[in-house]
């Protein structure tokens, strides 16, 4: 078992070798991807990604990892928040953004609900429905990692048509909090 800080992704990407059909154009929708540690793990052994990050820190060090490894063409990003906006009581009235806390001392975490020690940051918002079929990668999109410090309901709210079971969706790796 690795000792890494992202274990999971090394869980996910060993989930992906087994399952993956050889040379199928399966996308990963990697929801919460911060700076990019599971989207450059799979994007490195050959799997197309689109990593969904609403913290505009994280999506920048994601991009930068992205270039930085040559895996921009595997990687599709995009920075907004994968909150279903009709469920979410975090939405600003009126617009299609929320308010997320990120707390000052760990600035890649992020939470809808207020903290002591944070400080409030706008992003953007859509139903990851929404998102991924505005990426034009709808079809081929067989697995989705969820994992956003405790809005993955949220989320996954907003992703009822992409997990339908008629979907393509064959594995979802979620973390809860």
């Amino acid at each position: 078992k690795s000792k890494s800080l992202w274990a999971d992704c090394f869980e996910l990407a060993q989930v992906m070798q087994h399952r993956r059909i050889p040379g199928s154009d399966c996308v990963v929708v990697d929801v919460g991807a911060n700076i990019g540690a599971c989207s450059a793990l799979l994007a490195a052994m050959n799997v197309e990604v689109l990593a969904v990050e609403a913290l505009p820190g994280n999506f920048a060090k994601l991009k930068a990892a992205a270039a930085l490894s040559k895996l921009e063409s595997e990687i599709t990003s995009t920075r907004r928040a994968p909150i279903n906006v009709l469920w979410s009581a975090a939405v600003e009235p009126g617009t299609d953004h929320v308010m997320m806390e990120v707390p000052l001392d760990a600035p890649c975490l992020a939470r809808l609900q207020a903290t002591a020690n944070a400080r409030a940051q706008r992003v953007p918002a859509a139903a990851l429905d929404d998102i991924v079929q505005e990426s034009g990668l709808w079809e081929r999109v067989c697995a989705v990692k969820v994992d956003i410090e405790g809005a993955e309901l949220l989320a996954l709210r907003g992703a009822q048509k992409l997990l339908a079971p008629s979907g393509s969706v064959h594995t979802v790796f979620l973390e809860m909090y």
